[in-house]
C-alpha cells in the first residue's frame, strides 16, 4: 500500500490533503487514530512502501525520537482501547502526578494509568515519580503497556505493578507486563 492507496472518502485523509497542501502539518492525535488502523501501515509489504509511509510522517511534523512519536501513540491508542473497560478517561500526564490517565472503573471507582510505549519489546521503568504512585495506589494503579508500535499495537494491564517490578526504578520485566491481560 502507498500513499497514493489511501481512501480518499476518509475524512481525516481529506483534511490531511488540505493540511499538506498548506503546508501546516496535521494535529498529532488526528493522524495518531486514523494510521493506527490496520488497513494502512499493516498493507506494507516492500521496503518502498515503509520508506514511503516514513516520509510521508515526516512531511506532517512525525518525528522519529520516542519523545513525539512512540508515547504520544501509545497515549492516544491507550485511550482509544481502554474505553473499553473505563469510563470518564482524564489525560493528567502533564501534571506529575506519577501517572497519565486516571479514570473510573465499572464500580465508579478511581484508577490511576500509567501508559509506556514501546516499539519493540523490553524491559518496562518506572520513574520515581511513577513508582512512588503505584505504592500509594496499590490496586487502584494500573500499567498499561503498548507494544508493537506503530505497525501491530496491543495494549496490556498489569494491576499493581509494584507487586511484580523490581525495586529501584520498579522494573517490570517483559515477560510480566506481557502476561498482562490484552485489551480486544
Amino acid at each position: 500500500m502507498s500513499l497514493l492507496d489511501l481512501d480518499s472518502s476518509d475524512p481525516f485523509i481529506e483534511k490531511l490533503a488540505f493540511e499538506i497542501q498548506q503546508k501546516r502539518p496535521m494535529l498529532h492525535p488526528e493522524w495518531t487514530r486514523l494510521f493506527h488502523q490496520p488497513k494502512y501501515v499493516n498493507a506494507c509489504t516492500k521496503d518502498e512502501e515503509f520508506r514511503s509511509w516514513r516520509e510521508f510522517f515526516r512531511q506532517v511534523s512525525v518525528k522519529d525520537a520516542p519523545d513525539n512519536g512512540v508515547e504520544d501513540f501509545a497515549m492516544n491508542f491507550a485511550i482509544e482501547q481502554l474505553q473499553a473497560l473505563f469510563n470518564s478517561i482524564e489525560a493528567v500526564d502533564k501534571r506529575n502526578f506519577g501517572y497519565d490517565l486516571q479514570a473510573l472503573d465499572q464500580k465508579s471507582e478511581k484508577v490511576h494509568i500509567e501508559v509506556k510505549g514501546l516499539s519493540s519489546d523490553g524491559d518496562v521503568e518506572l520513574t520515581g515519580n511513577e513508582a512512588e504512585a503505584a505504592n500509594i495506589h496499590r490496586d487502584r494503579f494500573y500499567l498499561c503497556v503498548v507494544s508493537g508500535i506503530p505497525n501491530l499495537p496491543v495494549l496490556r494491564l498489569v494491576q499493581n505493578p509494584a507487586l511484580i517490578g523490581l525495586r529501584d526504578k520498579l522494573t517490570i520485566r517483559q515477560a510480566d507486563w506481557q502476561a498482562g491481560r490484552p485489551v480486544p
